[in-house]
């Protein structure tokens, strides 16, 4: 006699538990083009829908929010030489956690400058 034994491994996603990593943004007059690596693939927790940016004017405290189907997205309607600070988190069936604050400051005369920020891991002694 012999005897099957089925298993059934049921793999659910959750929310990734890292964030979009590497952001870098291209900044002009009244836009700021944004561009990010997503998360490491032990870290996504199933497939990437979209990603969520956050943008946050500095002087005034006003927040506006911008989704992304792909790793790549322009903020239009800005303020010129304003501040804001901005972050992006990766949705899976959920939205997982925010990337370190990327500060940017549009331009005044409509120079393009590119600024890139890195994750920074402190060294632990």
């Amino acid at each position: 006699m012999s005897i099957i034994i089925k298993v059934f491994i049921v793999l659910k996603n959750a929310a990734p538990s890292a964030p979009p990593q590497n952001i870098s943004a291209t900044v002009g007059t009244t836009s700021i083009s944004l561009s990010w690596i997503k998360p490491g693939a032990n870290d996504r927790n199933g497939e990437i829908r979209s990603y969520t940016v956050t943008f946050v004017r500095a002087d005034t405290g006003a927040q506006r929010t911008r989704n992304s189907g792909s790793e790549s997205a322009t903020l239009f309607g800005l303020e010129p030489f304003t501040t804001y600070t901005i972050r992006v988190a990766a949705y899976t069936v959920a939205i997982g956690p925010f990337s370190s604050a990327l500060r940017v400051t549009t331009l005044e005369d409509g120079v393009l400058l590119k600024c890139e920020v890195y994750n920074y891991v402190p060294h632990t002694s």
